[in-house]
């Protein structure tokens, strides 16, 4: 059990729970009727909570890429070998990928289509992060030179201003309503970019009280399906307040999330080297979680699900399950990637 004296687990810590809630997350959104189901009753008032509480998933982990990455101002050929690290997991997950659902799943992919699904970022469901993470990881360097000649005020600034450009529009301009300019919507995670660098040099934050933290997270994680009790009359689950990484609500729930975990200190050297292993993981975990999902998810809906009401008990089961294959297809691909030298390359 190697550990180190000077990490930081606390943000360890916070990738793990980020790649627990991507996980949890895909129970309500993707592969459970949840969202057109019928909207009422305590059990689904209860997974309405827990999926608003787990919808802080991917928001974590750009708050993450922030917090990590606020001193990086060059384009040095470390800096630039680092995308190689991130490029060559998803490329093996993108051929593991190729055999699972032309031989698992009966898909009909050629060797061309395969090759074009990676360079669109299709190959893996959940691919997409990858694509939204290059841009960042390329604009970081020039991000955090211009943050560098701003004053903290001024950087709080620009912390509202991206809420103001991301997430008001998000929220607002539905229903027949267009109240805000929402051009700039698809930067949100700029937002969580930002805001995750201004908790970073800033660590007054985390003087916030922990019971207010706790208060706000569960008063915003309630805040949708309450709304929902009064606005559906039964009928299927709507977001009311936005779609899933930019509503004003989403926002500083995964902020205070955030500031929450990193409180967090570990005494015991085995909860370090749980979440420090989970952590390293995180990405590879992503990447392979979703050939578990098609795995699972099928066995249980056929077999046991009647209403998604009585559906709900099993999501104590598939989620570990999820997260524990993904957790072990990691540390494979990882100790594959150590045989065969393969970390020289970005190394």
């Amino acid at each position: 059990m190697i550990l180190e004296t000077n990490r930081d687990y606390s943000i360890d810590l916070v990738k793990s729970v980020a790649i627990f809630s991507v996980i949890a997350w895909h129970f309500f959104d993707l592969h459970t009727p949840y969202l057109y189901s019928n909207y009422n009753g305590l059990s689904m008032f209860l997974q309405g909570f827990f999926m608003k509480v787990f919808q802080v998933c991917v928001p974590l982990f750009c708050l993450c890429t922030g917090y990590l990455n606020y001193n990086k101002t060059k384009y040095n050929k470390k800096y630039i070998k680092g995308i190689l690290k991130v490029l060559s997991s998803y490329i093996f997950f993108c051929i593991i990928f190729f055999f699972f659902r032309t031989l698992i799943l009966h898909e009909d992919i050629s060797l061309r289509h395969a090759i074009g699904m990676t360079l669109r970022f299709n190959m893996i469901r959940y691919g997409w992060y990858i694509e939204m993470w290059i841009g960042l990881y390329l604009l970081t360097p020039l991000i955090n030179k211009a943050l560098n000649l701003c004053t903290k005020k001024e950087t709080l600034t620009i912390c509202f201003i991206l809420y103001f450009l991301t997430s008001l529009p998000n929220t607002f301009n539905r229903f027949g309503f267009y109240l805000f300019p929402a051009f700039w919507t698809q930067i949100w995670p700029l937002t969580y970019y930002v805001v995750g660098r201004y908790i970073k040099e800033n660590e007054s934050v985390k003087n916030t009280k922990n019971l207010l933290l706790v208060t706000f997270i569960f008063i915003g994680s309630l805040l949708e399906p309450i709304l929902n009790i009064f606005y559906t009359e039964s009928s299927d689950y709507q977001w009311l307040l936005g779609s899933q990484n930019e509503n004003i609500i989403i926002v500083p729930v995964s902020i205070a999330v955030f500031v929450l975990l990193l409180k967090i200190q570990f005494n015991k050297n085995t909860s370090k080297y749980i979440v420090k292993k989970i952590s390293q993981y995180s990405l590879d975990m992503y990447l392979c979680c979703w050939m578990f999902d098609v795995l699972l998810y099928p066995f249980f809906l056929s077999h046991y699900y009647e209403s998604q009401s009585t559906f709900w008990p099993y999501f104590f089961i598939i989620i570990p399950l999820c997260f524990i294959f993904s957790f072990i297809t990691a540390g494979i691909k990882d100790l594959i990637f150590k045989l065969l030298k393969i970390e020289k390359i970005w190394k």
